[in-house]
């Protein structure tokens, strides 16, 4: 493994000029693209072999030393609930943090964290955590409501559709607007089967 690590301390901080701009968090990056067409003339110089494939849900990279074939990888977790036509950009970052993690890649001045602390990071509204269903009702018809793809709560029935009244309400919040002979009819319903 000591000849490997040589190898490895000689490449350790190689420096990249970003090349790309992200126009929504107002940053530059580097691309997958530039990188490896910067660091493949390098592995080839010193015999080493990066790859990547996804396991467990995460894309993992390894680099082999194709002299003694001792390996280094670093993985990067692929989020669950991922929109499909999302998923070959989020392959694309892992495999570029991967690298930049296996190499020690320099892509800038270090800013302390200052530009992730600052307000260019776009903020998201809380949303309601993402699961089939919630402890919310239909504000109509008082079916138990779910959880959209975006996190949001919704009738199931799509009252909303019938009726722009609907809403999703607490079940006490649903009740107080019946009425007590309401409440009690309900009550005595046998249960759905």
């Amino acid at each position: 493994m000591k000849e490997f690590y040589k190898k490895l301390f000689k490449l350790q901080g190689l420096t990249f000029t970003k090349n790309a701009d992200n126009p929504f968090f107002k940053s530059s990056y580097l691309t997958l693209e530039k990188l490896l067409h910067e660091l493949n003339p390098i592995l080839k110089e010193n015999n080493l072999l990066l790859f990547h494939y996804t396991e467990n849900k995460e894309v993992v990279t390894k680099l082999v030393d194709l002299d003694n074939e001792q390996s280094l990888i670093s993985a990067f977790p692929i989020q669950d609930n991922i929109e499909p036509q999302k998923i070959g950009s989020a392959i694309t970052y892992a495999k570029r943090y991967n690298i930049g993690q296996l190499f020690n890649i320099i892509t800038d001045k270090d800013d302390d964290g200052n530009i992730a602390s600052t307000q260019n990071t776009p903020q998201k509204a809380p949303q309601a955590p993402v699961s089939s269903e919630t402890d919310l009702v239909c504000s109509v018809c008082g079916t138990k409501g779910k959880i959209s793809q975006a996190g949001k709560p919704y009738c199931p029935q799509l009252c909303w559709k019938q009726d722009p009244s609907c809403k999703m309400v607490s079940p006490t919040e649903y009740n107080k607007e019946k009425t007590e002979e309401e409440i009690n009819f309900e009550a005595d319903m046998p249960a759905e089967k």
